[in-house]
């Protein structure tokens, strides 16, 4: 690279484009020239005193994919890693003149005393350096040593601006165009150094928004709340939000027999268990529940792609859930993660489709079902599509991440069954390219989730387009009791079905907890895997809060004997899938994930679930550990308890463990317990009121999927 940058000066990007209107923050850390041509450090011809962009130098070349600009030195691309090829523009001669220039002051960093020229290479080097930068060839007396003041130029290092601030964090000096440290990441703040304004409070502009989680307002251009990490909403995310644009065209759904049900559900060795579960029901004129599918009333082909997919006997929340669909009633249904609740509507509803066939309008699907993650949609249209094999159903799905006028096409032959993200589906709605007056059943899956995420008013809005006699079914693991009085309102004269404790954990999965500081995480994993597992780990997920921590441990573990890969939601959605389906085929052992992952995903054989960073809230721990053992299959779970961190989840986790039958640790009973059984903030009982409650069947836990 031209010259090389002392490691305390914030450099920026290399050859960056960016610039701002402001000509006072036009400085280093803008970037650097992006024309072609140049030859030493400096530019000459007056510079402002080392705030413009540096020149290009002779041998800097363009690449031919992204058109960015990078030093001669670079064998790839600085932007998108491309190796350097014939195919890339080189620059041939420059317009500098050596290392001065002849202004006051020179468009790139003024060489100093001491700094070196190699005999080898002709490349200028640092005074610091005992080898050439280039070359690495070692220093030697035929190098050229500058000696004294050049160019006009102060031969120290770069001088500060009045504009230039220090941080309030780390001390640190950054330069005016900085709204953060370089070194800390703490925001501008007004004080030494310079700095000018005061940074603007988040919540102060248009644009900035406030996370639904905790409250905290969140500039605009921030893609996760600072505070708690979760996610922006998908209907706040404006164009120059999201990521560079994909038009990823996923694969079609199979139409072998063999292909669809390759996949069967796997009844554990406790799936008899399931029976001794105490189920309540609640509501007016309750159905009789079925004891068995063949008794069930579904036709005669649904049972036996039912049989194909691996089921016997129906779960508790099939038992009373699907009576309660065919008998036209709206239904809140809570179970256990594992319980088999994606079957419970979809096979009601498919018989429905098939008993009452309606002619099909383009843009106006019969069946609606909202789900809050990319996978869980994809999951629920595989689902729906194994159930409806062989019949004229058609079903779709639309989801963020993929090409829009794919998607778009795809419905343009009609679709009964229509499985949808929130972030698209706005989308779809607000442009038309879909409406809602043949809806006859709306789904919402992980209800709580949906009508959580700051999707509500959207939520509302569409169900005013839709016809009043439509049925409204609501699904999760877990229903507070808050999210209860919240769902009520889109309900009508609904049945309340709870399966076991709601939002317990399953009793299936081995809870472990262990106190961890932070800082030995990593240490304690590696323990983990190295005891109970070889080089041919199978079905381990890990958790993390953060995205860039699930990057960063999936990349040192992949530099271990184990084979990772990775999930969250700032991977490319071909990637997302990618990853999953090499979870999913043993391809990849291990699979760090951050909550994208948490909720309704049937993940076959996972044996052990690690918190690595526990949640914030004690749903999202049930829901993650409930990704192991499902249906009756043993599982286990560990989670890194870091008591600087976790301390407010104590109290709730000495309550899981309690419930579970699962053994506490010392260090945890200092908490005490955070809920009193089913009546705690998880929401186990009929808001309305608890009458009615019919006792028997057992229902495993799990949220959604499974088949």
């Amino acid at each position: 690279m031209g010259d090389e940058w002392d490691d305390t000066m914030d450099t920026g990007m290399e050859f960056g484009k960016t610039q701002t209107n402001n000509a006072s923050s036009q400085s280093y850390d803008s970037g650097y020239g992006i024309n072609v041509g140049s030859g030493g450090y400096g530019s000459g011809g007056g510079g402002s005193g080392g705030r413009q962009p540096r020149e290009p130098r002779a041998g800097d070349w363009t690449c031919s994919d992204c058109n960015q600009s990078n030093f001669a030195s670079r064998s790839e691309c600085f932007k998108c890693h491309k190796e350097k090829s014939d195919s890339d523009t080189v620059a041939t001669n420059g317009s500098g003149g050596g290392y001065g220039g002849s202004g006051g002051g020179s468009g790139g960093r003024q060489p100093r005393a001491g700094d070196w020229t190699c005999s080898d290479c002709n490349q200028s080097n640092f005074a610091s350096r005992d080898e050439c930068f280039k070359c690495h060839k070692e220093k030697s007396d035929a190098d050229t040593v500058a000696t004294g003041d050049m160019s006009n130029g102060t031969g120290n290092k770069r001088q500060f601006s009045a504009d230039d601030w220090k941080c309030s964090g780390c001390g640190k000096t950054n330069f005016a165009s900085r709204r953060e440290c370089f070194s800390c990441k703490e925001p501008k703040s007004g004080g030494a150094g310079g700095g000018g304004d005061e940074k603007p409070r988040a919540g102060s502009r248009p644009g900035d928004w406030t996370c639904p989680a905790c409250d905290k307002a969140n500039f605009a251009s921030r893609t996760a709340c600072f505070g708690c990490q979760e996610e922006k909403p998908a209907h706040l995310v404006s164009v120059t939000d999201e990521k560079p644009k994909e038009f990823y065209i996923p694969p079609e759904l199979p139409t072998d027999e063999n292909e669809i049900f390759s996949s069967k559900i796997n009844q554990g060795v406790n799936f008899g268990e399931f029976q001794k579960i105490p189920v309540k029901v609640s509501g007016e004129n309750l159905p009789t529940p079925i004891n068995d599918f063949p008794s069930s009333g579904l036709r005669e082909f649904l049972l036996t792609n039912v049989e194909k997919s691996g089921y016997t006997v129906p779960t508790p929340i099939q038992k009373h859930s699907i009576p309660v669909i065919m008998s036209g009633r709206d239904l809140m249904g809570c179970a256990q993660t594992g319980s088999g609740k994606t079957a419970a509507f979809l096979l009601p509803i498919i018989n429905a489709l098939l008993n009452d066939n309606r002619d099909l309008t383009i843009g106006q699907p019969h069946v609606l079902i909202i789900t809050p993650t990319r996978e869980l949609c994809i999951q629920i249209t595989e689902q729906a599509h194994k159930f409806a094999h062989k019949s004229y159903i058609k079903v779709n799905k639309i989801y963020g991440g993929t090409a829009t006028r794919y998607q778009g096409d795809a419905l343009k032959g009609g679709t009964h069954i229509l499985v949808a993200t929130p972030g698209r589906l706005l989308d779809f709605y607000n442009r038309s390219y879909i409406n809602f007056k043949d809806i006859r059943f709306i789904v919402l899956d992980e209800a709580d989730r949906m009508l959580d995420m700051g999707f509500i008013d959207d939520i509302e809005k569409m169900m005013k387009d839709m016809p009043q006699e439509r049925q409204t079914l609501m699904f999760s693991a877990t229903f507070p009791e808050d999210i209860q009085h919240l769902a009520g309102k889109y309900l009508t004269n609904y049945v309340f079905v709870a399966v076991g404790i709601i939002g317990s954990a399953c009793t299936d999965v081995e809870q472990s907890i262990m106190e961890v500081a932070g800082r030995k995480k990593r240490d304690t994993l590696m323990d983990i895997l190295n005891k109970n597992f070889d080089k041919n780990v199978k079905g381990v997920l890990i958790f993390l809060e953060t995205k860039k921590g699930a990057d960063f441990l999936a990349s040192y573990l992949s530099e271990t004997q184990f084979p990772t890969t990775s999930i969250h939601s700032d991977r490319m959605q071909k990637e997302r899938e990618q990853a999953l389906g090499d979870f999913k085929s043993g391809r990849m052992g291990i699979m760090i994930a951050t909550s994208v992952a948490a909720r309704g995903l049937d993940i076959p054989n996972v044996q052990h679930v690690i918190n690595f960073d526990l949640p914030k809230s004690i749903d999202e721990y049930v829901h993650r550990i409930g990704r192991t053992g499902r249906l009756g299959n043993r599982g286990k779970a560990t989670s890194f308890f870091d008591p600087e961190k976790d301390s407010e989840i104590g109290a709730k986790l000495v309550t899981i463990l309690g419930q579970a039958n699962q053994p506490i640790p010392d260090f945890l009973e200092q908490y005490g317990g955070g809920m009193s059984g089913e009546r705690g903030t998880f929401g186990g009982r009929d808001i309305r009121k608890d009458d009615n409650p019919r006792r028997g069947n057992v229902a495993p836990q799990e949220e959604e999927e499974e088949w």
